[in-house]
């Protein structure tokens, strides 16, 4: 395993040999770690499972180009069902971002959410549906793209620490510290950066999932 000074554990795809001669306790690997790499796969196969909701072209971008982060890992970790499922693009494809929503507008409308209380307000230009904004693309599948900024610019200004961890698909990535696993773990709201306010809508929605702060 690779963990850093910050106790950030990055499970990777050689993590792991075939063979473990020891127990987990013998290899003397703290007690977090081992339901982190469990957490890895869960999320891989609850996102392999949702994709057959989508295009092929679509799948290509999201696992290739994209990094999954926000709330669903930790709806994963509990065994809750989420409410969606975040991909930010990478930096150098986001500089591309305004030709991919447009070329998913044009050639992938049918891929689109149509209808959706949740995610009601003016669409962005052009865009036939409400689930396509100036901040997002939401699939049929419950994923979405999200157009506001790079997956490593928005990390800073995430407002939840449990929002933070990452699944980056194309290296076989999966990156979480001990400190964000435990809060999961816990489900605490701990805010990303004191002393800025988080808008009442998001404790609320998160409180009504059994969140406490």
């Amino acid at each position: 395993m690779i963990t850093t000074s910050d106790n950030r554990l990055m499970v990777g795809p050689n993590t792991i040999p075939n063979i473990q001669p020891m127990s987990w306790s013998e290899m003397n690997i703290p007690s977090w770690q081992p339901l982190a790499v469990k957490l890895k796969q869960d999320v891989r196969d609850k996102v392999a499972k949702q994709f057959s909701g989508i295009s092929d072209v679509l799948r290509l971008l999201l696992m290739s180009d994209c990094i999954l982060s926000g709330s669903c890992i930790s709806s994963i970790y509990h065994g809750e069902e989420p409410k969606d499922y975040d991909f930010w693009l990478k930096p150098k494809t986001f500089s591309d971002v305004e030709a991919i929503r447009q070329n998913i507008i044009e050639k992938y409308s049918d891929d689109i959410l149509d209808i959706s209380e949740n995610y009601a307000g003016a669409g962005a230009k052009g865009a036939p549906y409400p689930c396509v904004t100036a901040n997002a693309i939401t699939f049929k599948n419950k994923f979405q793209l999200i157009t506001l900024a790079d997956y490593y610019t928005a990390r800073k200004d995430f407002d939840l620490v449990h929002c933070k961890p990452y699944f980056d698909f194309k290296e076989d990535k999966f990156v979480i510290s001990e400190r964000q696993f435990s809060i999961i773990q816990q489900k605490r709201l701990v805010s990303n950066n004191p002393g800025r306010i988080i808008p009442v809508y998001r404790i609320e929605k998160f409180k009504n999932r059994g969140w406490t702060q």
